[in-house]
């Protein structure tokens, strides 16, 4: 139960993020991969990196291969999950929700994944495996159970109606 609440909450974070950046720098961008206010790609980078941190402290790596293997293992987890989600969104729905070839010419030559942003997104979700997670650990730990649950079925209703309004419009 712990790791979906994790996808779902960094996911959470990650629509938040993407918002602000969206709305500063290129102006409002409201295409979402779901309904809700939830991006499981970023939930998905930021976990398994947490994943591999704490598998990581687990064997006593020395500080800078632990650093090294979190940055690379963050990086192909953003990387991965923007290239499936941005792929199957295609193909399950005939959307095209974003193009980095629009904005990272240079850098870019698929839509769906770019050296730039993946490279930062993976940066930030090394930095939250590292530093930011202790505290939401915390936080799921105290969670009442059955608010847990309740979150988790609301996202996969929302997964469901995203799903269903898209395929029936």
């Amino acid at each position: 139960m712990r790791w979906i609440l994790y996808i779902i909450f960094y996911g959470f974070l990650g629509f938040l993020l993407e918002r602000i950046l969206n709305c500063t720098l290129i102006g409002c961008y409201d295409n979402s991969v779901l309904t809700g206010p939830v991006q499981p790609m970023y939930g998905i980078g930021v976990t398994v990196s947490i994943f591999v941190h704490e598998q990581l402290k687990k064997q006593r790596t020395r500080r800078f291969l632990h650093a090294f293997i979190l940055i690379v293992a963050a990086v192909l987890a953003t990387w991965s999950s923007e290239m499936i989600s941005g792929t199957m969104y295609e193909r399950l729905y005939h959307i095209q929700l974003w193009d980095y070839r629009d904005t990272f010419t240079l850098w870019c030559n698929h839509p769906y994944s770019c050296l730039i942003p993946t490279t930062l997104f993976g940066l930030l979700a090394a930095f939250t495996a590292v530093t930011v997670h202790r505290f939401v650990a915390i936080g799921v730990t105290v969670l009442p159970k059955a608010l847990g649950w309740t979150v988790i079925g609301l996202f996969f209703i929302d997964v469901v109606l995203t799903y269903w309004s898209a395929v029936w419009p």
